[in-house]
């Protein structure tokens, strides 16, 4: 499947500024998520920052797809639900949608999980 917008660049700025996120995280012996004890404000607040910028500088085509993949990654969804999941996210697209999605936990490994899924190829 051919992305028609998301691209490389996109993907790979989600996961980076992602990743610093999840870095001020570990996991617990439950398999739960917690932030470490040593993080400052200082760091949350740059590190959800970073996501944010990144989200704010991709169009609204961009961000469907994103949200897209997002959706797929972190559901049972595969291939076979690209198009409604497409015309979902872009019918449910709004000024809360950058938020929405940079207040979600796994951002970047859901959308990496998404493409995997989908065989996605992404934009040029």
């Amino acid at each position: 499947m051919q992305l028609q917008y998301l691209t490389q660049c996109n993907v790979d700025s989600v996961v980076i500024a992602c990743q610093s996120r999840e870095n001020l995280d570990h996991t617990t012996p439950d398999g739960l998520l917690e932030r470490r004890a040593d993080v400052t404000y200082e760091q949350i607040r740059d590190a959800d920052l970073a996501v944010k910028n990144v989200l704010d500088g991709m169009s609204d085509d961009v961000l469907a797809e994103l949200q897209a993949l997002f959706w797929i990654g972190r559901s049972d969804s595969g291939a076979k639900d690209w198009e409604t999941e497409l015309w979902s996210s872009r019918n449910d697209l709004n000024n809360t949608t950058r938020s929405y999605l940079a207040g979600k936990g796994w951002l970047g490994r859901y959308v990496l999980e998404g493409i995997k899924k989908t065989c996605a190829t992404l934009a040029c």
